[in-house]
Parts: structure tokens; C-alpha cells; sequence
């Protein structure tokens, strides 16, 4: 049986690696035809590829996706006795997320898109960052999907155990 605390290092080391593999591959097949990302989608076309609506709106999806996955896990693992969390206290703002594991996905996902990306393209906007060459973006947007993908593994999985006890 786990300890809660070699539960959090693992799911947060193997979150990083997943969600720097996930976001790699996918900003490679979905953007490799071009030659820059601009920061912002041209006025006429608000669909097209951008670095900010990329960061906030894959922010937001990795809040959500990751705290649905990782609740669903988490309980398994508790009611399968795979960790031990029977002396587990959760303290600090975590114990202030939503009980219902649909809330508190969307609650995480306007959290990661409000909180984590979005001083991210403020910013570059600040320093002037206005397109990137789509090779350096891709490995880039790996790094900080790898880097929230931790985070919120931390967060959704410490919550979690808070509701199986």
C-alpha cells in the first residue's frame, strides 16, 4: 500500500511526462505545416492557430480532463486499498474545491486558463512576443503542458483523496 505522499509524487512525475508527450505530438501534427505562430488569430480568421488561444483554451482542457482522470483513479486506488489514506488531512485551498468531481474539474479548468495561462500571454505580450517559429512554439507549448499537467495532478489527486476518506 501507498503512502498519500509517494501517491502525489508518482501521479505528478508521470503527469509530466504524459502531458509533455500529449502536447508535443499533437501541436506537432496539428501545426508543423506552418512556418510561424502568431500570438493572436488574424481578425478575419478567429479560428487559426494562435499561441493564446492555444495556451488558455489547452489550459482549460487540461484542468478539466486531467481532475476527471485523476478523481476516477484516485477513488479506484483507495477503495482497491492501493494507498493508504486513513491519517490523510487535507489542509490550505484544496480543501476548498467543489465535493462533486464535475464541478471541481470545470472549477480547475477556468483556474488553469485564468490563473496559469493567462499571465503567461500577458506576458509575452509584454515582451513583445507577437509570433514564434512553429518548431520553437511546439517544444515550448510541451514544456508548459508538461509543467501544468504536474500541477494539476497534484491538485486533483490531493482533493481526491480527501473524498474517499
Amino acid at each position: 500500500m501507498k503512502s498519500p505522499r509517494a501517491y502525489l509524487v508518482e501521479q505528478v512525475s508521470v503527469n509530466v511526462v504524459i502531458n509533455f508527450i500529449i502536447a508535443y505530438f499533437i501541436a506537432k501534427t496539428t501545426l508543423a505545416a506552418l512556418q510561424v505562430i502568431p500570438m493572436q488569430a488574424p481578425h478575419d480568421q478567429p479560428l487559426a492557430p494562435n499561441m493564446a488561444g492555444d495556451l488558455l483554451v489547452g489550459s482549460f482542457l487540461a484542468g478539466l480532463i486531467i481532475t476527471l482522470l485523476l478523481s476516477k483513479i484516485t477513488h479506484w486506488n483507495v477503495r482497491n486499498n492501493k494507498i493508504d489514506n486513513a491519517g490523510f488531512e487535507l489542509r490550505g485551498w484544496i480543501k476548498l474545491l467543489p465535493q462533486s468531481t464535475f464541478k471541481r474539474s470545470l472549477l480547475v479548468g477556468v483556474f488553469a486558463a485564468l490563473v496559469l495561462a493567462m499571465p503567461v500571454i500577458i506576458v509575452m505580450n509584454m515582451l513583445g512576443i507577437h509570433q514564434a517559429a512553429t518548431g520553437d512554439y511546439i517544444f515550448i507549448h510541451a514544456i508548459y503542458a508538461a509543467v501544468i499537467g504536474g500541477a494539476l495532478a497534484y491538485i486533483a489527486s490531493k482533493r481526491a483523496l480527501a473524498d474517499t476518506q
